[in-house]
């Protein structure tokens, strides 16, 4: 089995034919974890299964790069910790479950679930232009968000790269399990925010393809209506089997902004007029003209049973 890690994209394997860790390897971290192989390097840290001993289950145990702490860049050290409360405080099956966190001195670390699978984005195939398909994994996006909203959460990068489909690894089934990803720039109550850095090269949070209007200013703290943006834009390119704008970053945060998106029955002239308004809808200009994120849900299941029902 293969198991694709959310924060690393890399694939490593599982199951039976897991590699087993040595008994020289069996140095526990934080008098805890087993560390067996590395998933991946990012910007924050380091990421490698683990093997919890007061648990028996493999977790994704994420470790922040000790750099940080050597050269006190208080913005990584917080936005990293950030990440950690902010899984910690939700708690839905559509989000990628927090299984601990801690410290070995300064060294600030998490552990996660390991996902099987692979982000959204690596199944266009799969899903692109096909509601029967594409309306439920939707649906499930907007479900986890409005559950995190609920809970004073703002993911604010909302992206098809953030969202996993929780699977096997080698197929996917008709209705394959969402599992939204990476929660580093997430706004969290009572939490130090990164959009109120003083920085001057602090740049917008949010992925540009994907980024609400209102997001596209730096220094711009977010509502929950910048995810609805976003996961609209994640139902867009689903849908309509290409995304509203195209262009460099800087194109893209100028077209987000200021420029229409066209309207998505322009590349697929069937799709329904009612989903084809929602998606304009949720895409609106103005955050406070957006539906929120349950609404969004509610609308894309009745889309979804209209659609059963014509058959």
């Amino acid at each position: 089995m293969k198991v694709y890690h959310p924060h690393t994209q890399d694939i490593v394997a599982i199951g039976p034919d897991r590699p087993q860790p040595s008994q020289e390897r069996r140095n526990l971290f934080a008098k805890r974890y087993v560390l067996m192989d590395k998933l991946g390097s990012g910007y924050f840290g380091t990421v490698t299964r683990a093997e919890d001993t007061l648990s028996g289950d493999f977790v994704a145990l994420k470790i922040l790069h000790p750099e940080f702490l050597k050269h006190r860049n208080t913005n990584a050290i917080r936005l990293f910790q950030n990440e950690s409360v902010a899984l910690r405080s939700i708690s839905h099956p559509a989000v990628v479950a927090f299984r601990g966190s801690g410290y070995v001195g300064r060294l600030p670390y998490f552990a996660m679930e390991v996902i099987k699978g692979k982000p959204l984005d690596n199944y266009p195939k799969y899903y692109q232009k096909s509601l029967s398909k594409c309306l439920p994994i939707t649906s499930q996006i907007f479900e986890a968000l409005s559950a995190m909203h609920r809970r004073g959460i703002i993911h604010r990068d909302v992206s098809a790269d953030n969202v996993m489909l929780d699977n096997d690894g080698e197929s996917l089934p008709q209705t394959p399990s969402v599992k939204i990803i990476d929660l580093g720039y997430a706004k969290v109550p009572n939490e130090w925010d990164y959009a109120s850095t003083t920085k001057p090269k602090a740049e917008p949070i949010g992925n540009a393809t994907y980024i609400a209007p209102e997001m596209t200013v730096r220094g711009t703290s977010g509502t929950p209506a910048a995810d609805v943006y976003s996961a609209s834009v994640v139902l867009y390119s689903m849908a309509c089997g290409a995304l509203p704008f195209r262009g460099s970053i800087q194109e893209l945060l100028e077209l987000h902004a200021h420029g229409e998106p066209p309207s998505p029955i322009s590349f697929e002239p069937s799709l329904p007029d009612a989903l084809s308004r929602l998606i304009l809808h949720g895409m609106g200009k103005n955050p406070r003209d957006r539906p929120t994120a349950l609404e969004m849900k509610t609308e894309i299941d009745a889309v979804r049973q209209r659609i059963l029902e014509d058959y």
